[in-house]
């Protein structure tokens, strides 16, 4: 479905929002998440878990190609899902970039921006492969 603003040419302000304050709102909403993740929350029958959280995070910023900063990010959440899991230290990191990096594959190999059922796709498998990197 085509939206006015794709009809007008016009693009919104999250599109003209600066790449920077767009990781700090998604890196913000992870943190909120997580804090929440540490009591346990249900919103709807779904319990909000902190894990979850950093592998959104890194499935949203795969689809703007690999850069350094996210990278960065996902390995500071993945240190404070360590120290609050009691794991073992960088399992969670590890979890997180497994999971950036099979985005960002696949995101490049499968070109997303033209077709959004690939891209719906590319989230649900790369969402997979951090479940499976955390079961291992």
């Amino acid at each position: 479905m085509v939206s006015r603003n794709q009809i007008i040419g016009r693009k919104s302000s999250w599109q003209r929002t600066r790449p920077t304050a767009r990781m700090l709102v998604g890196a913000i909403i992870i943190a909120l998440i997580g804090l929440v993740g540490l009591t346990p929350k249900t919103i709807f029958g779904v319990q909000l878990i902190w894990p979850y959280a950093g592998l959104w995070g890194a499935v949203g910023w795969a689809s703007a190609g690999l850069a350094l900063r996210p990278m960065l990010l996902l390995c500071l959440f993945g240190i404070a899902q360590d120290v609050f899991f009691v794991g073992p230290i960088g399992n969670f990191m590890l979890v997180n970039l497994i999971t950036y990096g099979v985005a960002a594959t696949l995101g490049e190999t499968l070109d997303v921006e033209t077709d959004p059922v690939r891209a719906l796709m590319v989230s649900a498998v790369s969402m997979g492969a951090g479940f499976a990197a955390l079961w291992a």
